[in-house]
């Protein structure tokens, strides 16, 4: 998928998109993805006006992104490396019950964000996994 000001990324999906992309605020372009009524993917860009501290900006989103948990905080969060790039990796339980993992990747200005739901326990399985082990960003 091209980005604007470009850019591209490429992600596997267990199924074809049943929403095309739209537009969200100010810089962010978001896809999404839904299985069916117990599960859905979603991928979002956004773009940053400068390079922020990426440790910084990841901890701020994380922090923010918490108000959708059942806790108001995530259940794991792991620091990794997607493509050498920095990368977080959180998972917590929504106020139905239901699994979030959310999982953001940061290239200079932009924030490449995976988050999926579904079914408690879902979080960690083979397809959530592979979904977002074949984030390709370019």
């Amino acid at each position: 998928m091209m980005i604007p000001g470009g850019g591209s990324f490429s992600v596997e999906s267990p199924q074809a998109p049943k929403s095309l992309p739209t537009q969200g605020g100010a810089g962010t372009d978001t896809w999404v993805i839904e299985l069916d009524k117990d599960s859905g993917y979603v991928v979002g860009v956004f773009v940053l006006p400068v390079e922020a501290n990426t440790r910084r900006f990841l901890e701020a989103a994380l922090k923010a992104s918490a108000v959708k948990t059942a806790s108001g905080q995530w259940e794991s969060v792991e620091w990794k490396q997607h493509q050498g790039l920095p990368a977080v990796d959180a998972i917590g339980k929504t106020r139905s019950g239901r699994d979030i993992r959310i999982y953001s990747v940061v290239k200079n200005t932009r924030v490449f964000t995976l988050t999926c739901t579904g079914l408690a326990g879902s979080a960690r399985t083979g397809d959530i996994n592979r979904f977002i082990a074949s984030l390709k960003i370019q």
